[in-house]
């Protein structure tokens, strides 16, 4: 199970959904898509060669070709976010985005791969809803590179990780250094994703070491 903090690198790292149907698109759909584009050209190339001396023959040729150019490109890009629904709910891919209904989450959540089966999806707003859920900035990553987004880190409860912890709290918190032992502690297993847990390393006891050893003597208090 993933930490609040590695969740939140991954969030960091993912693409946003407004792009991820072209980011995530399979080689042929890619090509598709890039003929597609290419075939507005064709567009173009008609309005230059074009015989004007019947007016009305030209306006409806220009209307055709743009109209055939644009629903060949549109039903490329329709079947482009199929699919990357679809990749959803096979988890090939997976989703992290914010909560909205029916609570409110204020760090980033894995969306279930089943809530897929009849998500309906805003793509500009990066959205997803249904089955009473909402969730804003929709981020979706490949969990096969997962493990590259996410830096290594040492074994849980060692000096480095403890201390790593410590001093991005002590960055991000102005008055860390000074907080009730207990206080700070707490934070600093909630920072690890970890509770304590007998010879984990996280006991108090522990844990004040490591602070005094980053605050300095006088940076805890009882």
């Amino acid at each position: 199970m993933m930490s609040r903090e590695e969740k939140s690198i991954l969030f960091d790292n993912s693409v946003p959904m407004v792009d991820a149907w072209e980011a995530f698109a399979s080689p042929e759909n890619r090509k598709a898509l890039a003929n597609a584009k290419g075939g507005l050209a064709a567009f173009s190339e008609f309005v230059k060669n074009a015989d004007y001396t019947e007016v009305t023959s030209a306006i409806t040729g220009v209307f055709n070709v743009t109209i055939s150019e644009l629903q060949k490109r549109n039903s490329i890009i329709r079947q482009m976010k199929e699919d990357i629904l679809d990749q959803l709910y096979n988890e090939d891919l997976i989703a992290l985005a914010i909560r909205v209904r029916p609570s409110k989450s204020y760090y980033p959540v894995k969306i279930d791969a089943d809530f897929f089966e009849d998500a309906q999806a805003d793509w500009v707003r990066s959205t997803l809803e249904g089955l009473g859920r909402l969730y804003a900035n929709v981020r979706i990553y490949d969990p096969r590179a997962a493990a590259a987004m996410i830096p290594a880190k040492p074994r849980k409860g060692s000096v480095d990780l403890i201390e790593g912890a410590i001093a991005d709290l002590k960055s991000s918190v102005p008055d860390f250094c000074n907080l009730p032992r207990k206080s700070a502690c707490q934070m600093i297993r909630e920072k690890l994703g970890n509770s304590e847990i007998s010879g984990n390393g996280l006991s108090d006891k522990n844990l004040s070491k490591r602070i005094i050893a980053i605050c300095g003597p006088r940076g805890i208090t009882k």
